[in-house]
């Protein structure tokens, strides 16, 4: 048997939580013809196959559940292991792991989540970019308020200067 790991992404829980999980699967080929001569790329295709199968039933699940399906399952001696999808996601994919292993000569024996995160920690990494911009944006355009003031008020002052200098020349008899 086999172990591999892949990103399922764009999966929504029933409480519209948006997750990415890595999920671990445990398989074996059992025919080596049809794994290599039915399909193309075998491991590509049972990974799509159960992605999508996957993102519906987490769709079934509120946030909390996944995550307790994700969370180290205490054994003897103190080592954890990762807890397997419970018996309803098992159940969920079985029409699945039953077709790949007639079509693909893969047998899937495990399917188990190795840590889930959410999305929203990207949702607020990009939104505290855009305040950033916002915020430097308005700091540009206070400045240039300010910038645009102290302009006017330097004009106003070299108008005021000109005038008083044109009234001394006009006293003067220039």
């Amino acid at each position: 048997d086999d172990v591999y790991a892949f990103e399922l992404k764009e999966a929504e829980t029933k409480d519209l939580v948006p997750i990415r999980a890595w999920v671990v699967i445990t398989v074996g080929v059992v025919n080596p013809r049809k794994a290599l001569y039915a399909v193309n790329k075998w491991l590509e295709a049972v990974v799509n196959r159960l992605s999508g199968r996957l993102r519906e039933l987490v769709g079934q699940y509120e946030f909390a559940e996944i995550i307790k399906l994700a969370e180290p399952e205490p054994k003897t001696g103190g080592r954890g292991e990762r807890r397997g999808l419970s018996e309803e996601l098992t159940d969920g994919t079985g029409k699945d792991v039953a077709w790949l292993r007639r079509n693909y000569g893969i047998d899937v024996k495990k399917i188990q989540f190795f840590s889930v995160d959410t999305v929203a920690d990207e949702v607020k990494q990009g939104a505290e970019q855009v305040f950033i911009s916002q915020q430097a944006g308005l700091a540009e355009e206070k400045k240039a308020a300010g910038d645009k003031k102290a302009s006017e008020t330097r004009g106003a002052g070299e108008a005021a200067r000109f005038d008083l200098l044109l009234t001394a020349l006009l006293k003067k008899g220039v």
